[in-house]
């Protein structure tokens, strides 16, 4: 399955605020395919690591999607469907991204899908403190036109 299929696959699955565990089984499978190491923590977030070394990157994103039916499709060169921005193609491409690392030797790279970010941020608040990463990298849309620093959050560093 290459990139655009995966990303479908993953956008076709219905993974509304609280129902996204059809999503997780399926993140699940595809890195035991791929022979990453991944499990379902105990809220339902996706969690898979590759690589090793001192330097840990988080790369993060959203498995569930507001309410409402958007047929997936594909027109003029663009994918439809529901969560398909907002966050299933950042998800799909942390998700796909970790096969070029598996054998990394200079950073550890941990995906975690997380649950109920449309909701209370259950997903979130579950792994807030479980990590120390180094980077955290968050595929969540911010607008056209830019990068967010720091969304509903906050960013943290060290100036001298």
């Amino acid at each position: 399955m290459n990139e655009i299929e995966f990303l479908q696959r993953v956008v076709k699955i219905p993974s509304v605020t609280g129902n996204e565990s059809l999503l997780a089984n399926f993140l699940v499978d595809q890195f035991r395919n791929w022979g990453i190491e991944s499990s379902i923590d105990d809220v339902g977030n996706v969690i898979a690591s590759v690589g090793s070394g001192e330097r840990v990157l988080i790369l993060t994103s959203h498995m569930d999607t507001v309410p409402g039916n958007v047929p997936v499709r594909v027109g003029n060169g663009n994918l439809y469907g529901r969560g398909s921005v907002d966050a299933k193609s950042g998800l799909a491409a942390f998700a796909y991204l970790l096969r070029e690392f598996i054998n990394s030797e200079n950073l550890k790279i941990i995906f975690i899908g997380v649950v109920d970010e449309e909701g209370e941020s259950r997903g979130a608040r579950n792994v807030l403190n479980r990590f120390q990463p180094d980077f955290v990298i968050n595929g969540e849309p911010s607008g056209w036109n830019g990068i967010t620093i720091g969304y509903r959050g906050c960013i943290k560093f060290d100036c001298s």
